[in-house]
């Protein structure tokens, strides 16, 4: 073992069971409720201030409290409730040039972690997938100057922009990964991360009953296409999008805890964020997220079949599930959204009729697919890159096609290789091993194949281009990283400690 893991196997052995801290939830949303205050009540160099003194606060933060200023992004960038909604995405402008606070961020995150030592070095599991990754990245960032920068309409500044945030943003993968490489920081992460399911929910259910989000009550305003004061409509429907990430970081989580019988957290409670992280999906009628988290329900609930617990994990699912549903059956409100849910879930059906379309309400293969294949076809091979073309074709709600299309063929294999490779490291590090660590290392695997089909049905996941254009899928992709490198980890040293 060399001497970064020694250091970090002391520092993970002098940790007790670690608790929630109710001081910390004070502290974090009196910091909302300040950034509430500068961003929608202040003048404009309130904000940029109010948001530089924090981005200032993270610098100068003990290791040990990074995972405060870390949930705090995530607040801003994830935004339950919608409370934050596109209000920092520009904290800074300097004539045409435009700064987002998660920007900023990467650029903390990444002189902080260099010039302090305490943190421990990027962990060998993620540097040969990165190292390959990073590989490609670059020879798209090439190829895309040599095709050229300039077409389908626009000048060439915007995708330069594009290569800008690239640049500062991808090295969120090599910093968040040192900076919650200490166990603590995961299980105080999650203990503020469960918090939220459960405010970020309430949000949602106030957002059915009111027709409007936080971002509105507050005086904020939105883009007219969006034709509701909530995120998404369709008819009389309301489709209460907002605060997903967080959701998923504590759906996969508390999945994971539960099943290694984490001493941190009471296992009723873990149930309860579950439960609670799927409703709130469900009642976005989000059929692709719907989808892939009654598969991941589903094979763990298959797969606690075979441990001794089975029952009582049951009757604790009963437990929370009929008061719920006693809820819900007494709210028109909740009823009309659930049935709406299952009306446009009911759609799925036709896929076993051989309707990819699904009754044409499937935009991604009726509208959004074609476009971006029909590039991918011309240039199959190594694809656009970061070409003019390939980032105005890029398309983040069909995130295969579009990652063939920048990536090609070649692209394609790589990501898939890194995905596998991850999935190899994780069925190693179980099978060597007692139960319990094999056990919760499975539900990482589960969580990976979760993934697979957000990015394959809905949501694009991990790629190349969507980095740029999306700040918010690198920052939650390399938290989820973090956490499994850290979970990884902590497992091979326990396996060292019982051998």
């Amino acid at each position: 073992m060399n001497s970064n893991n020694i250091a970090l196997t002391n520092y993970s052995n002098t940790i007790a069971a670690t608790s929630f801290n109710i001081k910390i939830f004070y502290k974090l949303f009196i910091y909302i409720g300040l950034a509430i205050i500068a961003i929608y009540f202040a003048p404009e160099y309130v904000k940029t201030l109010f948001l530089l003194i924090t981005l200032f606060l993270f610098f100068i933060s003990k290791p040990s409290n990074d995972y405060f200023w870390i949930i705090l992004t995530l607040i801003f960038i994830d935004n339950p409730g919608n409370i934050f909604w596109k209000t920092t995405d520009i904290i800074l402008q300097i004539g045409i040039l435009k700064f987002s606070y998660l920007e900023f961020f990467s650029i903390v995150a990444l002189f902080k972690t260099l010039a302090k030592k305490s943190y421990p070095k990027l962990s060998s599991f993620l540097k040969k997938p990165y190292n390959i990754y990073i590989f490609w990245l670059l020879f798209l960032l090439i190829e895309g100057i040599i095709i050229g920068i300039e077409g389908g309409g626009s000048t060439g500044h915007r995708y330069l922009w594009y290569y800008y945030r690239l640049i500062v943003i991808l090295p969120l993968f090599y910093t968040l990964p040192r900076i919650l490489a200490y166990r603590d920081n995961i299980y105080k992460f999650c203990h503020l991360i469960f918090i939220l399911v459960f405010i970020n929910f309430g949000l949602q259910l106030v957002s059915l009953f009111l027709r409007q989000n936080l971002h509105l009550l507050l005086g904020g305003s939105i883009p007219t296409y969006w034709d509701t004061g909530v995120f998404y409509s369709e008819a009389e429907m309301i489709r209460p999008i907002f605060g997903v990430y967080i959701n998923l970081f504590s759906f996969f989580s508390a999945s994971y805890f539960y099943a290694s019988k984490n001493k941190n957290f009471n296992s009723t409670y873990l149930l309860l964020i579950i439960i609670t992280c799927f409703v709130s999906i469900l009642i976005t009628a989000t059929r692709g997220w719907i989808l892939a988290y009654s598969f991941f329900l589903i094979a763990i609930l298959l797969f606690f079949m075979k441990q001794r617990n089975f029952a009582s994990t049951v009757f604790k699912i009963l437990i929370i599930i009929i008061p719920l549903f006693l809820l819900f059956i007494t709210s028109p409100v909740i009823k009309s959204q659930l049935s709406g849910s299952f009306e446009r879930l009911s759609t799925l059906e036709a896929l076993v009729r051989g309707d990819p379309t699904l009754e044409g309400t499937n935009v991604r293969l009726t509208d959004r697919h074609i476009p971006v294949m029909s590039k991918f076809y011309e240039r199959p091979l190594t694809g656009w890159g970061f070409s003019g073309v390939g980032m105005d074709t890029a398309d983040g709600h069909v995130g295969n096609q579009s990652t063939l299309m920048i990536g090609g063929v070649i692209g394609y294999i790589i990501i898939v290789y890194i995905w596998f490779y991850i999935l190899f490291n994780i069925r190693m590090v179980g099978r060597a091993g007692n139960t319990n660590i094999c056990s919760s290392l499975k539900i990482l695997s589960l969580s990976l194949l979760t993934l697979v089909i957000i990015h394959s049905t809905s949501s694009q996941i991990f790629g190349y281009f969507l980095y740029a254009k999306g700040e918010d899928g690198a920052f939650t992709l390399s938290i989820y990283l973090s956490m499994i490198s850290t979970f990884l980890h902590n497992a091979k040293i326990k396996i060292q400690k019982i051998k």
